[in-house]
C-alpha cells in the first residue's frame, strides 16, 4: 500500500497524471485528513475509488512532533498499516524516517512512471519535469537524479 500526503495527490492533479498511478498495481490510500485539504484546493475534482480512504485506529501523539495534525494521520496509517508514505513535505519525511517508514516523492513516482513505461517517451517525461520546475522548487541535485539513467 502507498498512502498519499496531500502534496503528491495534489501534483499528480496537476500534471493530469492521477490515473497513470493506477497502472503501477499497486492500492492507493489517503486519510480523512488528506481527503479535507485536497477538497479546499481542487473543490471540483473527486478523489478516484480506487484510492481508499482509511482512518488510523491509533493516532500517535504529536507533543514532540512537529508535523500538522495530517501529517500525523499518516504517520499513524503507515505504522498501522505497515506501507509506505508518498509525500514531498520535508518534515514528514523525516518524521516518517525516524520511523523506519518508507517514503517515496513526486519525483520518483514520477520516474518510476517513465520506467515502467506509462509514460511512454523522454521527450513527455521531460515535458512532465519541466511543468513541475514551472511550480515547484527542484535543485540541481533532485534534477539530476531524475534524468540520469533514463533513454
Amino acid at each position: 500500500m502507498l498512502i498519499l500526503d496531500t502534496s503528491v495527490l495534489s501534483t499528480f492533479t496537476y500534471l493530469g497524471l492521477l490515473e497513470e498511478l493506477r497502472q503501477l498495481n499497486m492500492t492507493y490510500a489517503i486519510t480523512p485528513d488528506v481527503l479535507e485539504e485536497f477538497s479546499r484546493k481542487w473543490v471540483k475534482t473527486k478523489i478516484p475509488s480506487w484510492i481508499n480512504i482509511d482512518v488510523p485506529s491509533d493516532k500517535i501523539k504529536t507533543e514532540s512532533l512537529s508535523i500538522s495534525t495530517t501529517d500525523t494521520s499518516l504517520i499513524s496509517l503507515a505504522i498501522e498499516k505497515k506501507s509506505m508514505i508518498a509525500t514531498d513535505d520535508l518534515a514528514l519525511r523525516k518524521v516518517a524516517r525516524d520511523r523506519d517508514i518508507a517514503v517515496v516523492g513526486t519525483l520518483g513516482l514520477l520516474k518510476l512512471l517513465y520506467t515502467q513505461n506509462i509514460i511512454q517517451t523522454r521527450e513527455t517525461y521531460l515535458k512532465y519535469l519541466e511543468k513541475l520546475r514551472t511550480d515547484l522548487y527542484l535543485s540541481d541535485d533532485l534534477l539530476e537524479w531524475a534524468i540520469k539513467d533514463i533513454d
